[in-house]
């Protein structure tokens, strides 16, 4: 059963932001330990990406692009609206991992560009006849003021930074969208109540609240924020909440 509720923010209440080039220099998720939670394992067996692909799971470790129907649906529909709001037919993926929902997407006419540090995701994404480029996106710029919808699935909680607390990437990224342009991100949420908290099992990776979210949101300088809950479950620990963050930039 599907739990979906809304959170809007007041942009007044967002949180204090901190330096950008501090968190350059001192980046909490680090290429080591994305391979090593992604890649493939050294007996050869199938890479987290290939069992994603299946529908399966690995442990307790989904994705729900690939693991629940109604979340696929939920996350495709928020996207049509939203490119249909800004009238636009391109859409830029950060951290597309499997890219299910950028093809199908694609299949539809619309214009993705999927983009992932991992090769093994951009491997997927191009067998899927997607348009895809290996690049770290704390890195890696698009020209400013290109994107009208910008869709990031997991990705917030790699790079949440623990020593200032934020969410630098979401300053960095502001530059990339169109006037009215929409930035949908979704993130496992805490179960702890807290703004943050680390995932156990995931080395560097944190689960992100809804208020959370929104704050950092405003706090980069989005003109609108909510923050939307959406329920599934995992095959061990069961009920899931996820962050689904919608912010817009001004007109």
């Amino acid at each position: 059963m599907q739990q979906f509720q809304g959170i809007q923010k007041n942009p007044s209440e967002g949180s204090p932001h901190g330096s950008i080039r501090q968190w350059e220099e001192n980046v909490s998720a680090s290429q080591e330990d994305l391979k090593k939670f992604y890649s493939g394992r050294e007996d050869n067996s199938p890479s987290i990406f290939d069992v994603w692909e299946q529908g399966a799971a690995r442990g307790d470790s989904v994705t729900p692009s690939t693991y629940s129907h109604e979340y696929r649906e939920m996350m495709l529909g928020t996207l049509v609206e939203a490119l249909a709001k800004s009238d636009a037919r391109r859409l830029l993926s950060l951290g597309c991992g499997n890219a299910v929902i950028e093809a199908e997407l694609a299949a539809q006419g619309y214009d993705v560009l999927a983009v992932d540090a991992m090769p093994e995701a951009v491997r997927l994404a191009r067998r899927k006849g997607l348009t895809s480029l290996l690049a770290d996106v704390r890195e890696w710029s698009p020209a400013p003021g290109e994107w009208p919808v910008v869709y990031a699935d997991g990705l917030f909680g790699h790079l949440y930074d623990p020593d200032t607390r934020t969410l630098p990437i979401l300053h960095r990224i502001r530059s990339w969208f169109t006037d009215g342009g929409t930035l949908i991100a979704s993130n496992d949420s805490t179960r702890s109540g807290e703004p943050a908290e680390a995932a156990p099992g995931v080395n560097a990776f944190y689960w992100l609240s809804e208020d959370y979210l929104a704050d950092q949101a405003y706090d980069a300088g989005f003109s609108f924020a909510e923050c939307r809950t959406f329920t599934y479950s995992r095959p061990i620990s069961g009920p899931r909440h996820r962050s689904v963050l919608i912010a817009q930039t001004a007109a």
